[in-house]
């Protein structure tokens, strides 16, 4: 979509794409959530400094590109800090038999095990590396409360890298998430609350243009500068991609 965007000059934003350089396509397209690159490596900073982790294993969907671009990134990250990866196992969207790569990967023993996939998949891999008994941490990219939910005690100890939380105290967060809760009786969603800071930002982009005209709202969206959302003080850098602080999060209870 963002080459056709670009090409008829029309404002595109996506509240969920990710994967590296996409934006860098051109001047009329905009990311909301982390791009790999800035949600990974941050992470494994914390994660390694915290868990010490020297070997480790990783596992992807080979047919989705936020699956192979986060692996790919984890797996380059992992190599600057000098942290072995021993074994990489891969599966498709859509598998629900995730058996055979787990009992691989705890063969080897690593210490820890990095997952990049959509959330179909998650809760199965976390459930199933619970009953073979792995006691390497899982950690998983954007691992949400409805995974969690889904994965139920199998999810204990996972640990994430994400943008977003029902449980973070940034400004406005908790307003919103019970806001949404008293609307729709549910918690938001990690998409829910994308979209909610999207339409906050073009919003603002909009007023700040006090035009409609696609090159005027461009170059408001591309000015955006330490903008308070429910992510925290949001700022989009020279390609349109999303700058803000990451969070490094544990399943607990």
């Amino acid at each position: 979509v963002f080459p056709v965007a670009q090409e008829n000059q029309v404002v595109a934003i996506s509240p969920t794409s990710s994967a590296r350089g996409l934006s860098a396509l051109g001047d009329y397209v905009f990311r909301i959530a982390l791009t790999t690159d800035k949600l990974i490596a941050p992470g494994i900073e914390v994660t390694q400094t915290k868990l010490g982790y020297q070997r480790a294993a990783t596992m992807y969907d080979e047919t989705d590109l936020f699956s192979t671009d986060g692996d790919a990134s984890v797996q380059e990250v992992l190599a600057a800090k000098g942290v072995e990866v021993i074994t990489t196992e891969t599966f498709q969207g859509g598998d629900t038999d995730f058996s055979q790569q787990l009992t691989r990967i705890q063969t080897l023993n690593p210490d820890v095990i990095f997952v990049s996939c959509l959330s179909p998949e998650k809760p199965g891999i976390l459930m199933q590396g619970h009953e073979l008994g792995i006691s390497a941490p899982f950690i998983v990219r954007t691992l949400t409360a409805e995974d969690v939910q889904a994965a139920g005690v199998a999810a204990e100890g996972a640990m994430t890298f994400v943008g977003w939380s029902a449980a973070l105290d940034t400004p406005g967060n908790q307003a919103f998430v019970e806001n949404y809760n008293t609307t729709f009786d549910m918690e938001p969603s990690n998409s829910a609350a994308r979209s909610y800071v999207t339409l906050h930002i073009l919003a603002a982009a909009i007023a700040n243009a006090q035009s409609t005209d696609a090159a005027a709202i461009r170059d408001a969206l591309a000015s955006i500068r330490d903008f308070d959302t429910i992510f925290g003080k949001f700022s989009f850098d020279a390609n349109g991609d999303a700058v803000y602080d990451e969070k490094v999060l544990i399943v607990k209870d």
